[in-house]
């Protein structure tokens, strides 16, 4: 159970996928590369992603700190409780797929 009413979901979706092409290691992907990794990003009231670090690694650091970077680019809608917005941390998985 979570201590607000409305979690956070990401607002820029296209923008994230265009950030995850984009800090995809060009040689991991050519090399078939993929790995997953799970972040705790802190979101802000305004809906921007404030902190991040790595809870679970996807096993390649390369693809761990890219994942951090896209943490960066991503903007939420707010968590809220009804009408305040809340800063809040959320887990998050980074997906990267070769091919």
């Amino acid at each position: 159970h979570h201590p607000w009413e409305y979690a956070p979901a990401i607002a820029n979706a296209p923008v994230v996928q265009r950030a995850l092409q984009d800090a995809y290691p060009p040689l991991f992907r050519e090399d078939g590369i993929s790995g997953v990794t799970r972040l705790d990003i802190l979101v802000g009231t305004n809906g921007t992603a404030l902190s991040s670090h790595v809870r679970l690694t996807s096993g390649h650091p390369r693809l761990d700190e890219a994942a951090v970077e896209v943490a960066g680019q991503m903007r939420f809608s707010p968590a809220r409780t009804g009408p305040c917005s809340r800063t809040v941390w959320v887990s998050v998985p980074i997906t990267f797929e070769a091919g």
